[in-house]
């Protein structure tokens, strides 16, 4: 995409994630796009308690546009951003392994962290240390306030895709899909 219609932001090749807010009557405040020379594509939003949000979804492109995080080759990876209130980038994370990455779900956590669950190819490589089985497993990521990974955990055993992440109230975590 790019500027015409409703989207004031510019595009930077492929797709691109496209973010807006509105205030409590529906109208734009602002609009945001975030992408490289290739496909990148938003699949989760979660509004923050610091009234930004996070962001998740996946990147094929290598750093170019407003992607400045390299990706490992996967080709798709996930990328996850954490956005203000003004809807400027204040980090982001690439998270993947080898073979295809996408965040299907991210929040934020009670601790001030965050979590997202991704639909991830069997392997390991770049920064994913957890080989999974069988062809596409849950990949359960724990990330630190600034975006860092604290954890990650595999569940699956053949073909399993992950839809939904959620805090339970134990301090634990459900997932779904």
């Amino acid at each position: 995409g790019g500027v015409g219609g409703d989207q004031s932001a510019p595009g930077y090749g492929g797709l691109d994630y496209w973010v807006i807010k509105a205030d409590a009557l529906g109208n734009k405040q602002w609009d945001r796009t975030f992408g490289g020379s290739n496909h990148d594509a938003l699949y989760s939003l979660y509004a923050t308690t610091d009234g930004g949000c996070v962001v998740g979804g996946y990147s094929e492109s290598p750093i170019s546009g407003n992607k400045t995080t390299a990706g490992f080759g996967g080709p798709m990876d996930a990328w996850v951003l954490k956005l203000d209130a003004s809807g400027n980038k204040e980090w982001e994370q690439v998270h993947g392994g080898n073979a295809n990455d996408h965040v299907e779900s991210i929040i934020q956590t009670r601790d001030g962290g965050y979590m997202f669950g991704a639909e991830s190819y069997v392997g390991t490589g770049g920064n994913k240390t957890s080989a999974g089985i069988g062809q596409i497993n849950y990949w359960v990521v724990k990330l630190d306030a600034s975006g860092a990974k604290q954890w990650e955990r595999i569940e699956g055993g053949g073909v399993d895709l992950i839809y939904s992440v959620s805090e339970a109230s134990d301090g634990g975590y459900v997932l779904g899909g």
